[in-house]
């Protein structure tokens, strides 16, 4: 149990709090791929910096990004949060350790494993972050109304990319996680400590589960894929926007 007291435990470092408010919704872009996916579906909308990046804004939701990462999208969550946002969805990719996961699925990580130093900086003891449950129900749906096929898991979170190893990967195929990536378990648990709902989902980019890497990056399948699970994501906050 932890000894200190409540003013021992207070932050002295914390982010800026802006007069103006960003909306509640909000899309924080994975990776530079993502946020150059989002930034082309939203032509005319100007540029601002944000945190350690950029963000374009619309009446009812804003984009942001891109995080790299578990550091940097930690701290993007908390600029995101300590500006207004509470509903999120957070996009990027990922790569597959099992085999019928291949490079253009779509993942609804509905868990995390974390291998990663950010978490435990705010729950210690807390190994596998979980998603707030309605926000994976929430966008659950949207992708289902819209036709969209779709696969749940679990996914690894690592800070070290090229050390995902040969027994690492049979470990954790044989724990059924579905892909490794490099944010969403720190995600889940910035969003658990503050009380805000975010869900995270990726599209596989690449392939680890004959234990070769199979490169998916540059693969139209991949980007087509991409564009089209961002275009819905921001379809259904426009749609918002017009109610």
């Amino acid at each position: 149990m932890d000894s200190h007291s409540s003013e021992e435990q207070r932050s002295i470092v914390f982010p800026f709090v802006p007069q103006k408010k960003i909306p509640q919704n909000a899309i924080l872009a994975l990776g530079n791929e993502s946020w150059e996916i989002l930034r082309k579906l939203l032509p005319g909308h100007q540029e601002k910096k944000f945190s350690l990046g950029k963000i374009l804004e619309n009446t009812n939701f804003s984009c942001v990004g891109p995080a790299t990462g578990s550091p940097a999208a930690a701290l993007f969550l908390e600029q995101m949060i300590a500006s207004g946002a509470k509903n999120i969805i957070a996009l990027g990719c990922a790569g597959s350790l099992q085999p019928g996961l291949l490079i253009g699925d779509y993942l609804l990580a509905t868990g995390s494993l974390s291998e990663e130093g950010t978490s435990s900086h705010y729950f210690p003891d807390q190994k596998q972050p979980m998603p707030d449950t309605k926000a994976i129900s929430a966008l659950a749906d949207i992708l289902q109304k819209k036709g969209i096929s779709f696969q749940e898991g679990m996914v690894w979170t690592t800070d070290a990319p090229y050390r995902e190893l040969v027994w690492k990967v049979k470990k954790y195929q044989e724990s059924n996680i579905y892909a490794v990536e490099m944010e969403i378990s720190a995600l889940y648990t910035v969003a658990r400590f503050h009380g805000v709902a975010l869900a995270a989902i990726v599209v596989i980019s690449d392939e680890l589960f004959t234990f070769q890497w199979k490169r998916g990056f540059n693969k139209p399948l991949f980007k087509e894929k991409f564009h089209h699970l961002a275009k819905t994501i921001l379809e259904s906050f426009i749609c918002l926007e017009k109610k």
